[in-house]
């Protein structure tokens, strides 16, 4: 830690006065450390999303039996149709089934990749169940 001696050479220097720019007034000069908020409106706009979630429901052996029982059935190609949990709602996605990878719990489609976990319904849609 240092002590007051250490500074006496720099102490009694003049304070230095600039020739090109006039003094800052107090206010001003104090509006340079308040704190700055780069993402204005973010902390509101995340509570705002936070009323409107939806609780993430908890299934039954039984529907998960049957949702298993629908994703082991599944060709590629199938036109499927589903819903998920986003994490901040239920969602509908009616898409085209690729594959599904047990082993990391998810369902690929052509338009994304979803967690198992995430499903609370899935089937064949219509069209598809008509060609059976």
């Amino acid at each position: 830690m240092s002590r007051i001696e250490d500074y006496y050479d720099i102490i009694k220097l003049p304070h230095h006065v600039s020739r090109r720019y006039p003094p800052m007034d107090r206010l001003n000069r104090a509006g340079q450390f308040a704190p700055f908020a780069a993402l204005t409106g973010y902390e509101g706009e995340i509570r705002e999303r936070q009323k409107f979630r939806e609780e993430r429901r908890i299934l039954s052996e039984e529907d998960l039996e049957v949702i298993n029982e629908t994703v082991r059935s599944l060709n590629k190609g199938d036109e499927i149709k589903m819903e998920y949990y986003d994490g901040m709602k239920y969602c509908l996605y009616i898409d085209t089934f690729l594959k599904i990878d047990v082993i990391e719990r998810k369902i690929y489609l052509s338009g994304g990749t979803f967690s198992l976990d995430d499903i609370i319904f899935i089937a064949r849609t219509e069209k598809n169940q008509s060609a059976d």
